[in-house]
């Protein structure tokens, strides 16, 4: 009877093997299936729906191999920088294969190659924030905690590259909401910290924020003045003009409203590196250099403030007039 039972688990073991043998042959086979549909671009040319340059490209990856793939990985952000409707060149694509746009790129995200990983990613944000249809919301949760996942990773060498998809995905109403949600950015300094992290400075409200920089200018000191040496780096090696007037600016406010960081600010040199862009040839980080200067020189700068406010009223025709 013994006998009898392994024979039975045997057989029963042989015929799991047997179905899984099958059912992976038909995933293979679909899969194949799949990979052998090709998408006529031809006629997608002829209709006028892509152009030249589209057409030319998307044939180029359809008959590449593994690496000339992962070079063309590298060109996509940059083509739908160039005209962001191409976007939906890879949505028709999916809706002609009945499956998600989102699918293959998210299965990417997994991969163990850093850079084609952070590809992905800038490519995920723009399909995003640049299609027609918002992402849906599984796909986006999952997105989005990567992201999040990405920014607190030790060591991550594409830091940037992840801060900058945030940045940019937080633009959007839909997907700030859904990332309060999974507990990512829920506050404006942590909206702020996922800005000078990307190096992408804009002006973005929290910079003009009296309150924000009365709330937090002193958290600029934590994790060893992270985020100032961030804003130092920026000012060192940045040539942009708008990059340059924020640094210059956020440099301002924190000693505005915590006086004791002008040692800080001082050490870091920070200061040597404002005053230079007092003769920039941009007026505009000349303007924020001048203020952020004097911020740095003046001891109250609220009480200075007042005193050029009075001055300038004292100055005006109908005040000298009333004078005389």
């Amino acid at each position: 009877m013994a006998a009898q039972g392994n024979i039975d688990v045997k057989f029963n073991i042989d015929d799991i093997e047997k179905g899984a043998q099958v059912a992976t042959s038909l995933l293979q086979q679909r899969a194949n299936d799949v990979r052998n549909n090709r998408v006529n671009w031809q006629s997608y040319l002829q209709g006028q729906m892509i152009s030249n340059e589209d057409f030319g490209f998307i044939s180029k990856f359809d008959n590449a191999n593994t690496e000339q793939r992962h070079q063309m990985l590298q060109e996509m952000p940059g083509k739908m920088q160039e005209d962001k409707s191409r976007v939906e060149i890879l949505k028709q694509f999916s809706r002609k294969n009945k499956e998600s746009v989102w699918t293959p790129f998210l299965h990417l995200l997994d991969r163990n190659d850093r850079f084609i990983v952070n590809q992905t990613s800038r490519i995920v944000a723009k399909i995003a924030c640049w299609g027609k249809e918002w992402m849906e919301s599984n796909d986006l949760k999952f997105y989005l905690n990567w992201l999040k996942d990405q920014l607190i990773l030790p060591g991550n060498e594409y830091l940037q590259t992840a801060a900058r998809c945030l940045q940019m995905m937080l633009r959007v109403d839909q997907y700030r909401f859904m990332f309060v949600q999974v507990e990512g950015v829920a506050t404006s300094f942590d909206e702020y910290v996922t800005e000078i992290k990307s190096g992408r400075l804009e002006w973005s409200p929290v910079h003009k924020s009296d309150r924000f920089w009365r709330e937090n200018a002193i958290r600029l000191n934590e994790k060893n003045y992270e985020l100032l040496k961030i804003l130092v780096r920026l000012l060192e090696g940045s040539r942009d003009p708008l990059i340059l007037s924020v640094a210059a600016h956020d440099i301002g406010e924190y000693v505005r409203y915590y006086p004791r960081g002008k040692n800080v600010i001082e050490q870091l040199g920070a200061k040597h590196l404002v005053m230079q862009y007092l003769t920039h040839e941009d007026p505009n980080v000349r303007y924020e250099a001048l203020i952020a200067v004097q911020k740095l020189m003046v001891h109250n700068w609220e009480y200075l403030g007042k005193q050029i406010s009075q001055a300038s009223q004292d100055d005006t025709p109908g005040a000298i007039a009333a004078k005389s």
